[in-house]
């Protein structure tokens, strides 16, 4: 039901006419009274009326026709809609946006002939009466009856109205130049901004507004296309129309080729040089200081490469060691590598010192123009810059920070003497003196449990046989330096079982050589090889040096024809010096059937060219691993006789070795040569056999020279 208007009834919703008598039908032809009538509206927007006496002289004087008709007494007829003169009537609506369209919630009935009230209309089909831009028909793309908001005057209706007004397809309803299909290149029905008019959608709308291709909407010569001869697709500026883009466009816009996009005569990029600065005069222009002209100004160049045209090092190419050759980089001190820390906008090289052509990789901060220990304990001097050293001295001993030097060479002599007699029971104090490293000494002596104090400079040493002291002296800067001492007992042989080390060395006569297989006796003093075995040699742990070594060689047995001797002057099986004595001659197969010759020979062994053989050990010949001293010819040409005992004496004082061959049974002596080699100055001792069963070894002692 409408809601009424109070004030606007009481002004012209109300018509009355006077009776100067009471209501009352005296057949004299007086006017019925007035009848009241008020218009109304329902919920449902519906009209109707209601009427009553103007006045009345009594309760029963007369009543109020409510009905929707009723007669008079000659018969006509007077309708519910008409005025208390029983006149047509017809509503009139508030129109307050001044829109041509009445508000539907503001209207009254109105007599006809009256005047209307002001700022009324004879219509109630405004949606909203508060805008001017809203009434049916307003957006007449969208429809041409249904009441619309059109606030941009564009023909489409917004598509987010006020409540009770249509919606429509207007994206964006306060610009004209948005709304369906104003980019009609881009889309017949989307809603895209064409603020330039050229048929393609913004690129970059406001929200709610659908994307477009148009590069520049403030700009109607680019769109995409604009410049075909250059491309077709690209969103290009083309002011002169001749089909070539602009080469300085805007910003959003993407550059063609045409250097002066003013004149239709400038077409295309063969027209267009491109001249830049080149201040630092390195070849390079600056790409921000470029010029378009058919010829160069002054101090420009045909490029804009330069990453730094303030500096005439750094330019694409100068770092040419460097990776990517032709990268634009800074090489200050002309070394081919780029500077690894270069201007802002210059590519970085791995050049850590560009200030410095003696470097480039390898950099660590240092005292810049002085020498100091490094790292690995060398002195080294650092450059002027601070960033590199080099090694001015290698030092094996480490470095004097104080000094700034080398600490020179640790040196260690285990006793004044090499080699020390003393009788069983007796002691000897041993001196060590240790020169260069950092004189930071530590002491340890092994095997010490014959020593009072192993970790002391000089300990007293009481050993019950032969012994070989070796000393290790490290100081602080973990230098080492060796050196040993034996100390001989006198009367005291060797024992071979517990002491020495037997070697197998290589076969003589292949698969037929048996393992060595040794029976002691005599205390472990005597040894005697049971099997026609490989040669070997027992190799016991002193160091001999300027030193006699005695003992006894014998063969108990007629059953064998081979070699017994020794070996000194021991590194490891592979250096050593070696007697053979050989009892007949026969030719060996391993050796090419090649002779071993009855009588000794003696030979160095440095088997440095490859695996040792017996050739190498036996054979009087001189082969890539070893070197003839003496053979038969020139030492002793016969051989050993079965169950005869020889005495050996041997000096070893390098270079020279004087050994002696004593036959026990008359005392004669067999053999005194004195060979000369100083390969090894010092070394072990052992007793030999090759190939020979019951070749017994023992007594041996030693004493010093």
């Amino acid at each position: 039901m409408r809601t009424p208007l109070v004030p606007p009834l009481l002004l012209f919703g109300v018509f009355a006419t006077a009776c100067a008598e009471p209501c009352l039908d005296d057949g004299l032809g007086q006017e019925e009274c007035a009848v009241l009538t008020v218009s109304e509206t329902d919920a449902s927007g519906s009209s109707g009326s209601s009427s009553a006496p103007a006045e009345s002289s009594s309760d029963d004087s007369g009543t109020v026709d409510e009905s929707s008709d009723s007669s008079s007494e000659d018969g006509s007829e007077s309708s519910s809609g008409d005025a208390t003169t029983g006149g047509p009537s017809s509503p009139w609506c508030l129109d307050q946006d001044g829109d041509g369209f009445g508000d539907p919630d503001q209207c009254v009935d109105v007599p006809d002939g009256e005047t209307p009230p002001s700022d009324t209309i004879d219509n109630d089909d405004d949606c909203f009466d508060n805008d001017d831009h809203t009434f049916p028909g307003a957006a007449e793309q969208d429809s041409a009856i249904e009441c619309m908001k059109d606030t941009d005057e564009d023909g489409w209706g917004d598509d987010m109205p006020p409540e009770g007004v249509g919606i429509g397809t207007d994206c964006l309803d306060d610009d004209a130049t948005t709304f369906p299909g104003a980019a009609q290149n881009d889309s017949e029905s989307a809603c895209l901004q064409d603020a330039d008019g050229d048929g393609w959608g913004d690129a970059t709308p406001p929200p709610d507004v659908d994307v477009g291709t148009d590069c520049a909407d403030d700009e109607p010569a680019a769109f995409p296309g604009a410049a075909p001869l250059d491309d077709a697709d690209a969103c290009m500026l083309d002011d002169d129309d001749d089909d070539f883009g602009d080469a300085t466009p805007p910003p959003t816009v993407t550059s063609g080729s045409d250097c002066d996009d003013d004149d239709v005569m400038v077409p295309a990029v063969t027209a267009c040089l491109l001249w830049c600065l080149d201040a630092d005069l390195d070849g390079f222009g600056d790409p921000s200081t470029c010029v378009v002209d058919d010829a160069p100004p002054k101090g420009h160049v045909g490029n804009s490469d330069d990453c730094a045209d303030d500096n005439a090092a750094a330019f694409p190419g100068s770092a040419e060691n460097d990776a990517p050759a032709d990268a634009c980089m800074e090489d200050a001190d002309g070394d081919g590598w780029g500077d690894s820390l270069p201007p802002p906008g210059v590519t970085p090289g791995v050049d850590c010192d560009d200030a410095d052509a003696a470097v480039s990789v390898g950099c660590a901060p240092c005292p810049a123009g002085e020498s100091f220990c490094n790292d690995a304990d060398d002195v080294a001097l650092c450059n002027a810059n601070g960033t590199f050293a080099v090694v001015t001295d290698d030092c094996g001993f480490g470095c004097d920070e104080v000094g700034v030097a080398c600490w020179p060479a640790l040196q260690v002599d285990a006793h004044t003497d090499a080699c020390i007699d003393i009788a069983l029971g007796d002691s000897v104090q041993l001196d060590a003196t240790a020169v260069g490293g950092d004189g930071d000494y530590s002491y340890a002596w092994s095997p010490d449990d014959t020593l009072d104090d192993g970790t002391i400079e000089d300990p007293l040493a009481t050993p019950v046989t032969a012994t070989t002291y070796t000393l290790d002296v490290t100081d602080g800067e973990d230098n080492l330096a060796s050196d040993t001492v034996t100390v001989n007992v006198e009367g005291v042989f060797w024992q071979l079982d517990t002491e020495c080390t037997l070697e197998v060395l290589p076969t003589v006569f292949g698969p037929s050589d048996l393992d060595p297989s040794f029976v002691f006796s005599q205390g472990g003093t005597v040894a005697c090889n049971v099997a026609n075995a490989l040669p070997s040699a027992f190799v016991c742990p002193r160091e001999f040096e300027n030193v006699r070594v005695t003992g006894r060689i014998s063969v108990e047995t007629a059953n064998d024809n081979d070699a017994i001797g020794f070996v000194w002057g021991w590194q490891d099986d592979e250096h050593f010096y070696i007697l053979n004595w050989k009892q007949e001659s026969q030719p060996v197969p391993l050796w090419a059937n090649g002779a071993w010759p009855a009588g000794t020979t003696i030979k160095r062994v440095q088997a440095d060219a490859g695996p040792l053989t017996s050739q190498d050990m036996l054979r009087p010949i001189d082969t890539p691993n070893s070197l003839v001293l003496a053979d038969p010819s020139t030492s002793l040409d016969e051989g050993w006789a079965d169950f005869e005992s020889y005495d050996i004496t041997i000096d070893y004082a390098s270079p020279n070795t004087q050994i002696v061959i004593t036959r026990v049974s008359d005392a004669a002596p067999l053999l005194d040569i004195v060979v000369v080699d100083g390969t090894y100055p010092s070394g072990r001792f052992g007793t030999f056999d090759a190939s020979q069963d019951q070749a017994c070894t023992g007594s041996w002692t030693s004493q010093c020279l």
